[in-house]
């Protein structure tokens, strides 16, 4: 049974992860942070859960059962080497991307897991409820699950190959639209309207997909061939947004093929 965690990492998602082990009875022993001062989600004020913040490699406990790499993705495979020097082998080892392998985490440990919460954790507070998280791992079994389940009870048992491909979909479906709603942003300052007010089609557009799918809710004058249409607002956008020019004839172009 895994039920002693040790957190590398400090960031949104170790703020994420932390509370809802504690509230799942998993005893979180250690927090790693380079700067524990800035460790501010973490009160110590209950002594039954009480979380060590230490900031030296060398003071990480060899006593819990699994080893939580909440860290850059670009730090992931440093961090498993440094962890590699003071833990045995034989531990659970868990990194958290959804666009790395498990073969990022260093060759002295036998047990690998990957749990990937897909979600965009920005600060605010997690439904922890309502968020997917996949599993691989060198190492299939049940104690892994369970522990799974005390973060999400979405879990999807999936391929490095599979979570690869779901990772790329995550990007179109949620930060490529993220970044669209940019676009938008910046367009509408030339106006004096607010962002809000496209919440309401924003959120019905959602709804439709999830209800429909994407392809029969798609609307706007590419999909109903007003070429004139398009034509003027890619004029409009070489003058004065030249940077999203493209990236409007590209989706104008693929949206018109797909009627």
């Amino acid at each position: 049974m895994i039920s002693k965690a040790i957190i590398i990492g400090s960031g949104k998602v170790a703020k994420a992860i932390v509370p809802q082990l504690l509230k799942n009875d998993i005893q979180v022993l250690q927090l790693f942070s380079r700067r524990p001062n800035e460790v501010d989600f973490i009160k110590n004020d209950d002594a039954q859960h009480s979380v060590e913040i230490i900031s030296d490699f060398s003071n990480i406990s060899n006593q819990a059962d699994i080893y939580i790499l909440a860290v850059k993705d670009d730090a992931l495979s440093k961090v498993s080497v440094q962890l590699s020097k003071v833990i045995s082998s034989d531990k659970y080892v868990c990194h958290l991307s959804g666009s790395l392998k498990l073969d990022v985490l260093d060759s002295y440990f036998s047990k690998k897991i990957c749990l990937w919460p897909m979600y965009s954790f920005i600060g605010h507070e997690v439904d922890w409820q309502n968020v997917p998280l996949f599993v691989t791992s060198n190492v299939i079994n049940e104690e892994i699950y369970n522990f799974g389940k005390t973060l999400s009870p979405l879990i999807y048992s999936v391929t490095e190959d599979e979570k690869s491909k779901i990772h790329i979909a995550a990007v179109f479906a949620n930060n490529f639209s993220n970044y669209n709603v940019h676009i938008a942003e910046e367009i509408l300052k030339t106006t004096q309207i607010p962002l809000s007010v496209f919440k309401p089609m924003m959120e019905g557009m959602l709804n439709s997909i999830f209800e429909k799918g994407a392809l029969l809710t798609q609307t706007g004058p590419a999909h109903r061939g007003d070429l004139k249409i398009v034509e003027n607002q890619f004029i409009y956008l070489q003058k004065h947004f030249p940077e999203f020019a493209l990236l409007y004839q590209q989706y104008s172009t693929l949206i018109s093929q797909k009627k």
